[in-house]
């Protein structure tokens, strides 16, 4: 990794197994960036009260018909591509007001 990257992650933290975890979290993201196509993360994490959709989603700890929080986003084949792994959300049982 170049000295950019290290400068724009630079921590306070001297843990190594945080530093290893993000340059493995770096590396990820450059892998999904060189794709061709280039693989597309959902970002739209404010989904708070909508329909919980099981074809996009997996639930965290809690099943619910509505979503409550993202844990994790979705991943897509390309940005309007089908779903190449599902992301994982809370689920509740009533929808916020």
């Amino acid at each position: 990794m170049g000295p950019r990257m290290e400068e724009l992650f630079k921590t306070e933290v001297d843990d190594f197994n945080v530093k290893e975890y993000w340059h493995k979290c770096l590396e990820i993201c450059w892998l999904m960036a060189i794709q061709d196509p280039p693989v597309s993360m959902e970002t739209n994490a404010e989904r708070h009260g909508e329909v919980f959709d099981y074809g996009r989603y997996r639930h965290y700890t809690k099943p619910g018909k509505y979503i409550d929080f993202i844990v994790w986003p979705a991943l897509n084949v390309t940005t309007e591509g089908s779903i190449l792994y599902k992301g994982v959300a809370q689920g509740k049982d009533t929808p916020y007001i």
